[in-house]
């Protein structure tokens, strides 16, 4: 894996590939962005470069020895650390510690990555911490972390801080053509659901589902349009049956709405994420403006109810019936 394999963070890779060119390699980052952009990726590549035998400006040369063994998994100064059990311990910390006491084996560098840094509790941050201040020379440390909010900020300060945003719609929609042959439309509709998270559209790239529940979703605003209780009571229980199928009912419903309130204000489909579905969104758009926005702040209160583990299939059924009284 080189640069060119990353969709989108132009400027972000830029500035590590000068960081390398000028040997200006900070000895500690935080990678910060969210979910699902690519940041890992970004960092797995930066680690592979730093650790490059060619020395080359733009990447890694993918040839060397060193290169070699990274993308095999044996780099012996190389390390990754990612939560177990949702969680990462003292002991893998402690553990991480006595890695780095240990000179380099190949490289004049050895690099770690810890993922999804925000999963480590407070034992875990303060042991890392003690490292931080006074680390070897050898060492560039690579935080990877969705939600920064949860690390010390004693950590944060000392790092230098790359801020990933998400990823351009145009780019995703290229790659997707490109690199995974998805028909134009289809990639569209991928790259409006993933909301600029290119593991989020690998998701859904894999999933038929997804595109059978976006036309239940569709199908049963239609049903509360015109008052068919019955489907809507029993089309409830479906559409809640897991989280992450509760979550992507209301990703759904929030951008079919988003699509119903544009179309309501310009009377022009150019812009719209569903496409393919335009009839019945110029058939909806009988809602008013206020209304739409009252069931907009709605779905947000379920999501945040869904997030505090409150009952899914009663949050999702209130909330189609909720729908079904606006209009």
């Amino acid at each position: 894996m080189n640069y060119d394999d990353i969709i989108g963070h132009k400027t972000e890779i830029e500035s590590l590939q000068r960081a390398i060119k000028n040997d200006h390699i900070s000895h500690f980052y935080l990678f910060e962005g969210e979910k699902g952009i690519g940041k890992k990726a970004t960092a797995k590549v930066f680690a592979k470069h730093i650790l490059c035998k060619a020395k080359k400006d733009d990447g890694p040369c993918g040839v060397c020895s060193s290169c070699r063994k990274f993308e095999s998994g044996s780099h012996p100064d190389y390390l990754e650390i990612a939560p177990s059990n949702g969680m990462i311990r003292k002991n893998e910390i402690d553990n991480l510690i006595k890695q780095i006491s240990f000179s380099p084996f190949e490289s004049a560098k050895k690099v770690i990555l810890i993922d999804d840094c925000e999963k480590m509790n407070k034992e875990s941050q303060n042991a890392l911490l003690k490292t931080l201040e006074e680390p070897p020379s050898y060492i560039n440390l690579i935080l990877v972390s969705s939600n920064p909010k949860l690390i010390l900020n004693t950590i944060i300060s000392r790092a230098e801080k790359i801020h990933f945003k998400s990823i351009n719609a145009n780019d995703m929609v290229e790659f997707l053509i490109k690199k995974e042959n998805i028909p134009l439309e289809r990639a569209r509709i991928i790259s409006d659901f993933s909301q600029g998270s290119i593991g989020r559209a690998f998701e859904l790239i894999k999933s038929d589902e997804f595109i059978e529940l976006r036309d239940d979703v569709i199908r049963l605003v239609d049903y509360c349009i015109f008052g068919r209780e019955y489907e809507v009571f029993e089309m409830s229980e479906k559409l809640a049956k897991t989280k992450e199928i509760s979550e992507n009912v209301l990703l759904i419903l929030l951008l079919y709405l988003r699509d119903v309130y544009f179309y309501k204000f310009t009377q022009n489909d150019r812009f719209l994420i569903n496409k393919d579905k335009v009839d019945l969104i110029k058939k909806h758009s009988i809602l008013e403006f206020e209304k739409i926005n009252d069931i907009i702040k709605k779905i947000y209160f379920t999501k945040e109810s869904i997030d505090l583990n409150v009952n899914r299939e009663l949050l999702i059924e209130t909330l189609f019936f909720n729908i079904q009284e606006e209009y």
